[in-house]
C-alpha cells in the first residue's frame, strides 16, 4: 500500500494512523493516570505568568471596595517547551510494502504524549522538597516564612512490610491536616483530598485500605470502611522510588496543586530536511507545554522512615 505512493499521500497514511492510534492509548499506562492529577490549563504564549496563585477565591460581605487580593506580590512563570517524537521508515520498507511493520511504529509513538505528561508530572511530585513554589518556598514544606500551612507530613507505612492499619492511619493524618489548612486570611479552607498517588508496590495494600467496602486485613474485618463510597482515587506512579511515601492531592479544582500547561495539541509531520538521508523518511509528531506548581495548599506529601 506503501509503495509508490508521494510525500505527501504517505503524510496523510501515517498521520491517519497516528491519529487514530491516540485514542487507543488514552489511560492504558501508568503514566497516562499520574498525568491526570494535574490540572489542565491552556497557554496562548511563549509563557504564562501565574499571579494569583496566593488563595483561592473566597466569598465576604461586600463592605466598600471588592477585595480581589494582591496580585502582584507573587509571579510564577512557566515557560512553555518543545517536545517531539520520530518514526524512521527506510526506503526498503516502503520499496517492499511493508506496510505493517511502518504503521505499527507509528501506532505505538502516539501513545508517547500521554506518557511524557505523566512523566513532568512525576519529577513535580518527586522534586517537590527542593523546586519552589510561586511563594519561594519548596513546594512540599513545613510551615516557614509566609507559609502556614505544614504540607510535608511524617507517616507510618513500613517500607518492608505495609499494612492496612498504616495506610488508614496516615490518611486519616493527611486529611486532617488538609482539612483544617488556611489562606492567607486565617480562614480555614475545607480541603478535601480525593486523589493519593503511591508506588507501585504498596498499591494494592492501597487498594484494600481504602476500596474495600469493609475493613479488610483489620481486626474488625466485617465493620465498614469509613471511606467506602467516597470518591477516592489511587494513582500507581512507576517514577517513585520511595515505597512507603505517598502524595495527597485535591484534583476538583481548575487550578489544582499541579499544572499541566498546553500550548499547542499534537501536530505530526514529515521531517523535510531529512528527507531520505541515509535512506530514512522522519516521520515526527511534537507538542508544546510545560507542567508546573499550582496551590500548595491542594497537596501534600507524606514521608515515613519505616523500614
Amino acid at each position: 500500500m506503501v509503495k509508490g505512493l508521494s510525500i505527501t499521500a504517505l503524510q496523510t497514511l501515517f498521520r491517519q494512523e497516528y491519529n487514530n492510534a491516540v485514542a487507543q492509548y488514552q489511560l492504558t499506562n501508568a503514566w497516562d493516570g499520574v498525568a491526570m492529577v494535574a490540572a489542565e490549563i491552556p497557554s496562548t504564549g511563549a509563557s504564562e505568568t501565574y499571579r494569583w496563585l496566593q488563595d483561592l477565591p473566597e466569598f465576604q460581605q461586600w463592605v466598600g471596595d471588592l477585595n480581589a487580593g494582591d496580585l502582584a506580590e507573587y509571579s510564577y512563570t512557566l515557560v512553555n517547551q518543545p517536545f517531539a517524537a520520530a518514526v524512521g521508515v527506510h526506503k526498503d520498507e516502503i520499496d517492499d510494502d511493508k506496510d505493517g511493520l511502518i504503521l505499527a511504529r507509528i501506532n505505538l509513538m502516539a501513545g508517547g504524549e500521554f506518557r511524557k505528561w505523566g512523566k513532568l508530572v512525576d519529577a513535580l511530585l518527586r522534586n517537590g522538597t527542593t523546586n519552589l513554589a510561586f511563594d519561594g518556598i519548596a513546594f512540599f514544606a513545613d510551615p516557614t516564612g509566609v507559609r502556614v500551612n505544614d504540607n510535608l507530613l511524617a507517616g507510618t507505612i513500613s517500607a518492608s512490610a505495609p499494612t492496612v492499619a498504616q495506610v488508614l492511619a496516615d490518611v486519616n493524618t493527611v486529611m486532617g491536616a488538609m482539612g483544617t489548612f488556611v489562606d492567607s486570611r486565617g480562614e480555614v479552607v475545607g480541603i478535601i483530598p480525593d486523589t493519593f498517588v503511591v508506588h507501585p508496590l504498596v498499591a494494592s495494600v492501597w487498594r484494600t485500605a481504602l476500596l474495600s467496602p469493609t475493613n479488610a486485613g483489620l481486626a474488625n474485618a466485617q465493620t465498614i470502611n469509613q471511606f467506602a463510597g467516597l470518591p477516592l482515587k489511587i494513582v500507581v506512579d512507576p517514577g517513585l522510588t520511595d515505597i512507603n511515601d505517598f502524595y495527597a492531592l485535591a484534583t476538583s479544582y481548575a487550578v489544582g496543586a499541579l499544572i499541566k500547561q498546553r500550548r499547542s495539541p499534537v501536530q505530526t509531520f514529515i521531517d523535510e530536511t531529512q528527507r531520505w538521508t541515509n535512506g530514512r523518511l522522519n516521520f515526527g509528531a511534537e507538542f508544546r507545554g510545560n507542567a508546573g506548581y499550582g496551590l500548595p495548599l491542594l497537596g501534600c506529601k507524606v514521608v515515613s522512615a519505616v523500614a
